[in-house]
């Protein structure tokens, strides 16, 4: 029996300044390697670019999965991105070249919905699996900036489509 997706795919979060997985790293990357485990799919894409330091977001957290248990063989990396919209591009990208059809997205669940517009405006439809935290001011915060970033994305996916953006 075959998995049911092709790929898990995390989107990526700020390490701390040390280099180290922050914990929106960390709750996305447990998360995406529950799926793996529960064999949601057998592949694993890590997305995020340089966003602090040095080292890109994938590979620290890459590392966070493999320490979990994910296989070498099952870990697959997009290093680009840099921003949500960036991180879909990239990932469909991936999807094309390794002739991946059916994907499961992870991100936080404030985070999703500007994920899935990205996906979806790309021409993918993706299964969200968003990781849910507790109320608290935090994401009460979070909730208000994806309001005023989907505003923004709405307007920045348009331009990408017909052709006045590059990403």
């Amino acid at each position: 029996m075959s998995a049911p997706h092709d790929v898990i795919i995390i989107l990526g979060a700020k390490p701390l300044s040390s280099g180290l997985p922050g914990p929106a790293i960390e709750r996305r990357v447990t998360h995406g390697v529950k799926l793996y485990a529960a064999g949601r799919a057998p592949n694993v894409l890590m997305s995020g670019g340089v966003t602090q330091g040095v080292v890109p977001e994938a590979e620290i957290m890459a590392k966070v999965a493999a320490d979990a248990g994910v296989t070498a063989a099952s870990l697959h990396r997009e290093e680009i991105s840099t921003r949500t919209f960036e991180n879909a591009r990239e990932c469909c990208r991936v999807m094309g070249e390794k002739g991946w059809r059916k994907a499961i997205v992870v991100t936080d669940h404030f985070h999703m919905r500007r994920a899935l517009m990205c996906f979806e405006s790309l021409g993918y439809h993706v299964t969200p699996d968003p990781v849910r935290l507790a109320f608290s001011p935090y994401v009460a915060a979070a909730h208000v900036r994806e309001f005023f970033a989907r505003l923004i994305y709405v307007r920045m996916i348009r331009a990408y489509v017909h052709g006045d953006v590059r990403g």
